[in-house]
């Protein structure tokens, strides 16, 4: 197996015109929240007093940020003051009657409207803190947690097409057994998983475009012969919960820009006279080095070395992003042996399903890079 780096498409297409963002941590459930602070142990509600989803949405926010920045494919990314929720409250005075009064032929001009009402009902089902407040944050019929006026005077400050906005986050948090009998032992499970409410409001047109809810499960597997052993298999709460959030935030960055990522591929030693070098080249990075070799070698006498070579030269040609050649290569190491050799039947069909799949990335890509080049 060798790690090589490949380009992925965003999963969230943000419009054309956006290349100037600015971000702001915006958390309400930034206080400790009796509401939020309870998670599950072996089937019992534990409380958390340490308000340790304070922490994990600061971690989320930032190495969000820092993915956001590395990839340099936006134009601008400015972050804005963070906002303190941590003595104010939320007032909702939103109705369903706002919602419900929308004319369809013209959503356009009802969206933040929807948006809205749709972010009060969220805060409705996972309220913020309510002890200790000495003010309160009214919620906008159009524009949620800002005003028009609010969201103009970032425009103007900012020069940013778009603003981004982090405006809840919390945790959950479970660790569970599962017995299998016939092996007598337990497989303990914790999850961790990320709850983070991102509203988009385009600033060209004052408007609250859209929102997004980023639910991002993780978790972590160890074996025990008692299930109360389970806690000692799994990471402690917090490094569960702290890991999960600065993975989800890279990943919802990830989500918003094209971006590189290392992946595991296969490629075929050999220890052929003609192709050991290939191994020291291999070690070095020298991949087209090695490529002169196995392209020589595929039409050897030995059909193992020839599909091996064929398979290799694959690998080299997904590297240089040439995947319509990758795909030939493979093809042509398939139909060596067929199905005569079923380990390698299965390699070139396992390779031949990754290609596929990245030759429909880069048709997004391409769509992607173009709108970004007209600007």
């Amino acid at each position: 197996m060798v790690k090589i780096e490949v380009i992925q498409p965003s999963e969230i297409i943000l419009p054309s015109e956006y290349r100037k963002l600015a971000v702001r941590y915006n958390n309400t459930n930034i206080a400790f929240n009796q509401e939020l602070i309870n998670y599950n142990v072996l089937g019992k509600a534990v409380s958390d007093t340490s308000n340790l989803d304070s922490v994990a949405s600061r971690i989320y926010y930032e190495y969000f940020l820092a993915a956001l920045r590395d990839q340099d494919f936006l134009d601008t990314i400015i972050e804005l003051r963070a906002a303190d929720y941590s003595e104010t409250s939320i007032k909702d005075t939103l109705s369903f009657s706002h919602a419900s009064e929308i004319d369809t032929s013209d959503y356009d001009s009802y969206v933040g409207v929807v948006n809205s009402y749709v972010l009060s009902q969220y805060l409705k089902m996972y309220p913020t803190a309510t002890k200790n407040k000495t003010s309160e944050k009214i919620l906008d019929t159009e524009f949620g947690l800002y005003t028009a006026a609010e969201l103009k005077a970032i425009a103007d400050s900012t020069g940013a097409d778009f603003l981004l906005s982090l405006d809840h986050f919390y945790t959950r948090n479970e660790i569970d057994t599962n017995e299998i009998f016939a092996e007598r032992y337990y497989i303990a499970t914790e999850l961790a998983e990320v709850n983070a409410l991102w509203n988009i409001y385009d600033l060209n047109k004052n408007l609250f475009h859209y929102h997004y809810l980023h639910k991002n499960p993780i978790t972590w597997e160890g074996e025990c012969i008692l299930p109360e052993k389970a806690l000692k298999v799994v990471p402690p709460r917090r490094d569960a919960v702290l890991n999960s959030a600065d993975i989800s935030g890279t990943e919802f960055a990830h989500m918003l820009i094209p971006h590189w990522m290392e992946v595991e591929r296969m490629y075929y030693k050999s220890g052929h006279v003609d192709l050991k070098q290939t191994n020291e080249l291999i070690k070095d990075g020298q991949w087209l080095e090695a490529a002169k070799h196995w392209k020589k070698n595929i039409s050897n006498p030995n059909k193992r070395i020839a599909a091996k070579c064929m398979f290799n030269m694959a690998l080299v040609c997904e590297m240089q992003n040439d995947i319509e050649a990758a795909i030939d290569w493979v093809v042509q190491s398939y139909h060596v042996f067929k199905e005569k050799d079923e380990m390698h039947a299965y390699n070139c069909k396992s390779y031949l399903n990754i290609l596929a799949a990245r030759k429909l990335d880069f048709k997004i890509l391409d769509k992607q890079m173009q709108l970004v080049e007209q600007q």
